[in-house]
């Protein structure tokens, strides 16, 4: 018998010389598009201080404006604990201790409204510093991520002002009583504490609503996938706890539920990045 020939072999051979050469060229192209993005560190330094300069300005005179809608502002801030002690017939007021607690209230509210406000426009100058550094196709999600981080912030800060805030408010004053010989245990509630509480809820649930964009970024860059977020969901777990308990009143109710949703976007973000591993042919 004859031996048998290896075509096979010798037709593969071109095909991979061809393969390697285009994957050659692909990094290459990459190389020259994060060459084509490098600055200088003088440039560096200017584009951080006319991110910092836009940001700024920004914040500030979104801050002057709230100032003129201070009435506005404080009727908004305040229903969720109005209602409340509406609901547990108890006093609707709200005092403070120090002579400037007032001013300071007027002052803690328009710095609250210029974060909140303001989120798109950080969002945008951050992602406007990064982004030389970024490949092309990276840097073409700069709107979309703006877009994703100001709806996901604005859900999570209505998620706190409608459902964490009411839910916290008439569980922790619902200790307030009259007792079988007539004393009472009422609430002394102040602008310095409120504000603080309020300040806290509102952020927190933005905070924990940018999870799937975070964690979303990082897996379309390369840092994170599906498989290491699966690994890590016990850790994950227990994080979403610890940080509801920083960020939240010292009691079980308001905690759970800053973390329940924290757990669910962790949960949400396994499958975005089980997404983007899917369409880079990873999976």
């Amino acid at each position: 018998m004859t031996e048998p020939s290896l075509p096979t072999q010798q037709h593969n051979e071109p095909e991979l010389e061809t393969h390697e050469t285009a994957l050659a060229d692909h990094e290459a192209s990459r190389e020259a598009e994060l060459e084509a993005g490098r600055m200088s560190w003088r440039d560096h330094v200017n584009d951080l201080r006319h991110s910092m300069i836009v940001s700024v300005g920004s914040f500030l005179a979104i801050v002057i404006v709230s100032l003129f809608f201070f009435e506005q502002l404080y009727s908004v801030i305040t229903q969720p604990l109005y209602d409340t002690l509406t609901r547990l017939n108890l006093d609707k007021a709200i005092k403070f201790r120090t002579v400037q607690g007032a001013f300071f209230f007027h002052v803690k509210i328009a710095i609250l409204s210029g974060i909140t406000f303001g989120v798109p426009v950080f969002t945008y100058q951050l992602w406007r510093f990064v982004a030389p550094g970024l490949y092309k196709s990276e840097r073409n999600l700069g709107i979309a991520l703006v877009l994703m981080t100001t709806f996901f912030f604005g859900s999570g800060v209505i998620f706190g002002y409608k459902l964490i805030m009411p839910v916290s408010f008439d569980y922790l004053l619902s200790y307030a009583m009259t007792m079988s010989d007539g004393s009472q245990l009422l609430p002394d509630i102040t602008l310095e504490d409120y504000i603080s509480t309020f300040t806290k809820l509102i952020l927190a649930g933005g905070l924990a609503f940018e999870t799937p964009v975070f964690i979303g970024f990082l897996s379309y860059i390369g840092l994170v996938n599906h498989h290491q977020l699966i690994a890590g969901w016990r850790w994950a777990t227990v994080g979403s706890f610890i940080i509801a308990a920083i960020l939240t009143p010292p009691d079980y109710v308001t905690q759970t539920l800053l973390a329940l949703p924290l757990m669910f976007f962790y949960a949400l973000s396994i499958g975005i990045a089980w997404y983007i591993g899917r369409r880079r042919g990873l999976v």
